[in-house]
């Protein structure tokens, strides 16, 4: 059993969307540490049963519209936090948390701890690879966020690189230090 998976949920093809994807490539490049996995998802609820079989923890990075904070701002929540946001069952809007409630009616082997980083964002309609500048500005204090909190859970987690690759524009990049790590 591993410790931590890290699941970036969303579709890096319609803008605002694919932000925990995002975050979750940057991490990935990030930390190598075998206790810890980094994986995307972009499928249907009933696929995140069986991914999330087999890990401690799980730290969910997702795209959210709740208008409690401004855009590229995040919450962390437990997953029974996210409860009051969840629709009414339905086949056509089972999506991740659908299916941490569907594990645990069924008493399917599920993490004992399940923390999620919800992202606020508005574009989640429009078809494109870029985040809004607002979310897009947001992402490397969400990954240093991250991993911050993972360095809480697993505090000698090994970590690939010292540094972490930060956006100048759509095709250039630049490294800065990473800080308090």
């Amino acid at each position: 059993m591993k410790d931590l998976l890290i699941l970036g949920i969303g579709n890096p093809y319609i803008s605002d969307d694919g932000v925990g994807i995002h975050v979750t490539r940057r991490l990935q490049r990030t930390i190598s540490d075998p206790r810890v996995e980094c994986k995307e998802f972009c499928n249907s609820g009933f696929d995140a049963i069986s991914l999330l079989d087999g890990y401690q923890s799980v730290i969910v990075i997702d795209a959210a519209k709740t208008g409690k904070v401004p855009k590229g701002q995040y919450q962390i929540l437990s997953h029974h936090e996210l409860t009051a946001l969840a629709y009414p069952y339905s086949l056509h809007t089972f999506g991740f948390l659908s299916a941490i409630q569907l594990g645990s009616i069924l008493s399917l082997p599920l993490p004992s701890s399940i923390t999620v980083f919800a992202i606020e964002v508005s574009n989640t309609e429009i078809f494109g690879e870029e985040c809004s500048p607002e979310v897009a500005s947001a992402v490397p204090l969400i990954t240093q966020s991250v991993l911050e909190h993972i360095k809480k859970m697993i505090p000698d987690i090994n970590l690939l690189q010292e540094e972490i690759i930060y956006p100048k524009s759509n095709f250039e990049y630049e490294i800065k230090p990473l800080c308090n790590i």
